[in-house]
């Protein structure tokens, strides 16, 4: 699926169908970039977790599961 998105004129996120919060950024450059988004004390955090191909999709998933849950904790 990552492999498949293509550039357009903004920024846009594909979210996971696995694990809620967990999607990839797609810039109009063509740079695709793992975030987790959660919400903290009433507003949205995002934070980016890796490029793709320095990452595997699989990797950024664990690692954003691990963010997903510290947020949960606080």
């Amino acid at each position: 699926i990552v492999d498949g998105l293509r550039p357009a004129d903004r920024d846009y996120v594909t979210w996971c169908g696995k694990l809620p919060g967990f999607g990839v950024r797609t810039r109009p450059t063509g740079r695709k970039s793992f975030i987790a988004q959660y919400d903290f004390n009433g507003r949205t955090r995002k934070v980016t977790i890796g490029t793709f191909g320095a990452m595997t999709v699989d990797q950024a998933r664990d690692r954003a599961r691990a963010i997903l849950a510290n947020a949960q904790l606080g």
